[in-house]
C-alpha cells in the first residue's frame, strides 16, 4: 500500500500499511475481535441478525481502541494493544459503548497532536466537525461539543499555527452553549452513580491526568513529514481525550457506559511509564527495526 498517496487530500486520515508488523497485527485481531465478541452475544441472545452488526462493532472498536492507544502516547505502541484488548472487552460486557464517540476522540485528538505531521485541512475540519456532531447528538450531550471547540483553539493556538481553526473552535463553543441553554444535563447527579465507580474513574483520571505531565518529549515523527512531534501538541491531544471522558462521571451511569471505551483506553495508557526502561514502550532504535521511518503510519 502506498501510504503516502491519502495525504494529497487529507491531514489526518492514517493508512494501515502492511509493510509494518504492528499494523499486521491489527489486521488479523480486527476479525478475532469480532468473532469473539459475535460468539459471547450469541450465547446470551441465540443466533440472530444482529450478530452481524455486532462483529462489525467489535471490530471497529479493535481498531478504534489501538488508534486512539497511538495517538496518545505515540512512543509506546506496546500500550496500543493493552487499549484494543480493554476495549473490545469493555464491549463484550457493556453494549452500550459508543464506538461512534471512540472515533469522535481519536479524530479530535489527532486534530491537535497532529500525528500525520500536517494541520488539518478546511476538509479535514468538516469531516471531524461532522463526526463530532453525530456523536454529540447520539449521547444527547454538548459537552462533547464544547470539548471540541477547545480541541480546534488548542489546534490554532500551538505552533505551528492554524489561524482558520480559531473559527471552528468559536463555532463549537457558540452552538454547545446555545444547546446547553435549552437541554437538561445531568450535574452532580452521584446518587445515580455506584460510588466505587465514581472513585474507580476518578482515579483513572488522576492517573491520566499525570501520565500528561510525565509525558516527556516524543521520538516518534509524523507520517508525511518525518518531523519530530511536538511535546506540547501530545498532551495537548491526551488532555481533549481526557475532557471527552472526564464529564461523564458527573452525569448519570449511561453517559458512563456510553464513554467507556474511551475511558478503558485512558486507563490503558495510564498505564505506560513516562520514562526510558519501561518495559511496554519501544524505543526510538527498536522502532527502526520495525518502521523503517520511525513510527509509521497506521
Amino acid at each position: 500500500m502506498n501510504s503516502n498517496g491519502i495525504y494529497e487530500w487529507t491531514s489526518v486520515g492514517r493508512p494501515l500499511d502492511r509493510a509494518f508488523a504492528a499494523n499486521r497485527a491489527v489486521l488479523i485481531l480486527m476479525p478475532l475481535s469480532g468473532i469473539t465478541v459475535a460468539a459471547v452475544r450469541g450465547f446470551e441472545t441465540g443466533i440472530n441478525g444482529a450478530l452481524v452488526a455486532t462483529f462489525l462493532s467489535a471490530a471497529g472498536v479493535a481498531l478504534g481502541g489501538w488508534a486512539l492507544g497511538r495517538e496518545l502516547i505515540p512512543d509506546e505502541p506496546m500500550v496500543a494493544f493493552l487499549a484494543l484488548g480493554g476495549s473490545v472487552l469493555a464491549l463484550t460486557f457493556v453494549p452500550e459503548a459508543s464506538l461512534l464517540l471512540l472515533f469522535a476522540t481519536l479524530m479530535l485528538t489527532r486534530i491537535v497532536n497532529r500525528t500525520v505531521g500536517l494541520p488539518a485541512r478546511f476538509s479535514d475540519s468538516i469531516a471531524v466537525s461532522a463526526i463530532t456532531a453525530w456523536a454529540l447528538f447520539d449521547a444527547g450531550t454538548p459537552v462533547i461539543g464544547i470539548t471540541a471547540g477547545v480541541a480546534f483553539a488548542l489546534d490554532a493556538a500551538l505552533a505551528p499555527h492554524s489561524p482558520r481553526q480559531w473559527i471552528f473552535g468559536a463555532l463549537w463553543l457558540l452552538a454547545s452553549v446555545a444547546l446547553l441553554s435549552t437541554s437538561i444535563i445531568g450535574q452532580g447527579n452521584y446518587g445515580l452513580v455506584p460510588a466505587p465507580l465514581v472513585w474507580t474513574l476518578t482515579l483513572v483520571a488522576a492517573l491520566f491526568g499525570l501520565r500528561i505531565y510525565r509525558t516527556r518529549p516524543p521520538d516518534s515523527r509524523g507520517d508525511a513529514t518525518g518531523t519530530v512531534l511536538s511535546l506540547g501538541r501530545v498532551r495537548a491531544g491526551m488532555f481533549v481525550a481526557l475532557s471527552i471522558a472526564v464529564p461523564t462521571v458527573f452525569m448519570t451511569g449511561s453517559a458512563i457506559r456510553h464513554a467507556g471505551l474511551v475511558w478503558v483506553t485512558l486507563a490503558a495508557v495510564s498505564l505506560g511509564r513516562a520514562r526510558r526502561g519501561n518495559p511496554l514502550s519501544v524505543d526510538a532504535r527498536t522502532l527502526d527495526t520495525l518502521d523503517p521511518d520511525g513510527v509509521g503510519p497506521q
